[in-house]
């Protein structure tokens, strides 16, 4: 847990499994500085067994304790592991500390019970980031923050983390970001629910018929696709850089991506469309348009197999890409690309089920996708879908995409296996299961509720996730940008801009009394 480079301008703590207790619980009274705390004591079996007051659910998960530790540490903790009772207790062990830091009410003090909290955390299980407001640049350490936690799936840690801000007063706080960002995150949930992963592969064997047009001077209409693809696939071309970002690299959040990202626009499909719009001014008929209109269906390829690629890494429970170097989010993108290549059915929204649902997902979406491609070759229906490409030559596309098919079926079955089976068709098994089995013979198995998190996912925050217990606190990146220049340059920006807005509007002003304008931009 402790591989790759700790960044050293914030605090992070780490603590160990949350569920890696070693003692009998039970609930005393002990004097703590200048108030009370509930705490958990470590007792003697002897002890605890003449405890009236013990609870009964306490004393089995003591007996389960006792006997893992006796067969080893492995024993012991998978007794705990089936055993959830003991993860009861977390949100009250949080509490008291909290507690404890409100009630303090000089600053040093709340920052000697701030440290109390971290390591409760850390103890709990949870990786805790700290920022001060003596911080030079917050938002320098934030990033640091979230190239921290990206870094966490690939060491095998625990996701649960946070990312808190101590104030001037000593108060504790969730960080999290505000701004515009939300929009971006709505825009996100909804594409990626909404998108069809059938829809993205059927209109791949289709634009594909167009690389057999490259020599054709006539007849491929770009503005024709463009509008296609901007209004029928828009779902399906969209967000394919956040998507490659947070599923394929790991990016904690949405607003992690918009704090990381220069550009958050969703810029892959504004240049796939520019780049076919450009071809449609183009002379009809040159060599320029018909090579512009095949790089902007190329790059629609690559957009549509990026984000069906994303998809399927996501269902496939993958670890974020390892390289962390410059270019990383490039990189990422294009994996997703060869993902989407190699094993376009996994990035079916029904393939995350896993088990038998995947496989079948394959089958019949596999057939559809070939189907598609075969109606497809019909001269009527290329005429509809993509304009002039009946007079190309289609057979070596056909023996590639056929190639191609094939492969990805056998291939995408194979992975099919390693698509985790979703938690309900568990339940149906289990249950099917259950019911075939003699009542005699089945035991009463006592119920333990799951126990609530201490962290809960939140896009707001840098690294993915809040504490429930301690408050927020938001800061918006828009309104704390910093100037180029040193202050004493002040004056002289002012100067130069009045000198801009004069020299400039008073050129503007001339050109509309000359005709030296005219000649050149007339090129005469």
């Amino acid at each position: 847990e402790n591989k790759g480079a700790r960044p050293t301008d914030f605090t992070m703590r780490r603590g160990p499994d949350p569920l890696d207790r070693q003692s009998t619980m039970t609930s005393i009274e002990v004097p703590y500085d200048d108030y009370t705390e509930t705490q958990y004591d470590v007792r003697p079996e002897a002890e605890t067994a003449s405890d009236t007051s013990q609870d009964s659910d306490a004393m089995r998960i003591a007996e389960r304790l006792r006997a893992g530790r006796q067969e080893g540490a492995d024993t012991h903790l998978n007794y705990i592991a089936q055993d959830p009772g003991l993860a009861l207790y977390r949100h009250e062990e949080l509490q008291v500390v909290l507690d404890a830091a409100n009630r303090a009410e000089l600053v040093q003090d709340r920052r000697i019970a701030n440290q109390r909290v971290m390591e409760k955390l850390a103890n709990l299980g949870v990786s805790v980031f700290l920022i001060s407001y003596e911080c030079e640049d917050v938002w320098k350490e934030v990033k640091h923050c979230i190239f921290e936690a990206s870094n966490m799936q690939l060491y095998n840690c625990s996701p649960d983390r946070c990312l808190l801000y101590e104030d001037s007063r000593g108060r504790l706080f969730n960080l999290l970001v505000g701004g515009d960002f939300q929009g971006l995150q709505g825009s996100y949930e909804a594409m990626l629910d909404r998108a069809s992963g059938l829809e993205a592969i059927c209109a791949l064997v289709v634009l594909i018929r167009a690389f057999a047009c490259v020599e054709l001077r006539e007849g491929i209409r770009p503005a024709y696709i463009a509008l296609i693809l901007g209004l029928v696939l828009i779902e399906e071309i969209s967000n394919s850089w956040v998507n490659v970002s947070m599923l394929v690299w790991g990016m904690p959040s949405i607003s992690a991506f918009v704090l990381s990202q220069p550009i958050s626009v969703d810029w892959p499909k504004q240049a796939l469309l520019l780049i076919l719009s450009i071809s449609a001014v183009l002379e009809a008929g040159s060599r320029g348009q018909s090579i512009a209109t095949i790089v902007g269906i190329g790059w629609a390829c690559c957009v549509l197999c990026a984000n069906v690629g994303a998809r399927a890494w996501r269902h496939l429970k993958w670890k974020s890409m390892p390289y962390r170097g410059n270019g990383r989010i490039v990189v990422s993108f294009l994996a997703a690309i060869a993902t989407g290549l190699v094993i376009p059915y996994v990035g079916f929204r029904q393939a995350q089920s896993g088990g038998q649902v995947a496989v079948e997902t394959v089958l019949i979406g596999s057939l559809i996708v070939a189907a598609v491609f075969i109606v497809s070759d019909f001269d009527a229906v290329q005429e509809f879908i993509i304009l002039g490409s009946e007079n190309c030559n289609q057979d070596p596309v056909n023996f590639g995409v056929g190639i191609w098919w094939g492969l990805t079926v056998i291939i995408s079955m194979y992975f099919c296996k390693r698509i985790p089976v979703s938690a309900n068709y568990k339940m149906k098994e289990d249950s099917k299961r259950e019911s075939d089995l003699d009542k005699s013979t089945t035991s009463i198995i006592p119920f333990i509720p799951e126990p609530e998190p201490l962290v809960v996912p939140e896009q707001a925050s840098p690294v993915g996730y809040r504490v429930k217990q301690i408050p927020d606190f938001k800061l918006d990146p828009n309104g704390s940008a910093k100037p180029h220049l040193p202050s004493a340059f002040l004056a002289f920006e002012v100067v130069l801009g009045v000198t801009m807005a004069i020299g400039i509007g008073a050129l503007m002003v001339y050109s509309a009394f000359t005709d030296k304008d005219d000649n050149i931009t007339s090129g005469t």
